[in-house]
């Protein structure tokens, strides 16, 4: 189970977390590998972010 996203006709990303290690998994799919990398690296930035706020948020 996860987060399927369309970015546009050929492109879309899943965030999921792994079966078989504690990580989360993203995958991409694109006609253009440059704008794959892309989209993966900034969803990427966006998971991180977001798991460092909800461990600040839980400290406080």
């Amino acid at each position: 189970m996860g987060v399927k996203s369309i970015i546009d006709e050929d492109s879309w990303v899943l965030v999921r977390q792994s079966n078989t290690e504690h990580s989360i998994r993203i995958s991409t799919e694109s006609n253009n590998l440059k704008k794959a990398k892309s989209i993966e690296k900034e969803v990427s930035h966006l998971v991180s972010k977001s798991y460092e706020e909800s461990r600040r948020s839980r400290n406080h």
